[in-house]
């Protein structure tokens, strides 16, 4: 039994996250040559399919009541670099430790990330540099979706 007789489920989860492309990027980027292509430990958009939810939703016995998909932009203001870096790799935080661990020179492992995700961050608009140094930026991700379900159970 997933609720009570007659009771109410409201759940939301991801349709797009743009700055996932950013952490599937860094990830590609220190993947060691030769290693299989490797995908974030964290996936939040596993449940993005079309329909996935919904039929998880009638296989535990739940009627979907109502759906409402919406977006906002992530926007954090004059953040330093180093902040927005770990702000974008934390799917793959565990992925770059692991990395790093099993590599000769880990150091250069967490260089080579910083780069590519700078490179591609700043290439795609995410990160806009707040002072003359680029030590400080604003991070702008438009474009993240999410999906409100309400469903209900046989009263």
């Amino acid at each position: 039994r997933v609720l009570r007789p007659g009771g109410s489920l409201l759940a939301t989860y991801w349709v797009d996250v743009p700055f996932m492309e950013v952490s599937r990027t860094v990830l590609q980027a220190v993947t060691p040559a030769g290693a299989p292509p490797k995908q974030p430990g964290i996936n939040p958009l596993a449940l993005a399919a079309s329909g996935l939810m919904e039929d998880g939703l009638a296989r535990a016995g739940l009627a979907l009541q109502a759906t409402e998909q919406s977006a906002y932009p992530f926007l954090v203001e004059d953040v330093d670099m180093d902040m927005a870096f770990r702000m974008f790799t934390l799917p793959i935080t565990k992925d770059l430790k692991d990395i790093c661990a099993a590599s000769d020179d880990g150091e250069r492992v967490l260089v080579d990330a910083r780069a590519a995700f700078e490179d591609f961050a700043l290439s795609r608009g995410y990160l806009v540099k707040a002072d003359a140094a680029g030590s400080r930026v604003t991070v702008s991700i438009g474009g993240n979706t999410f999906k409100l379900v309400h469903a209900s159970s046989a009263a």
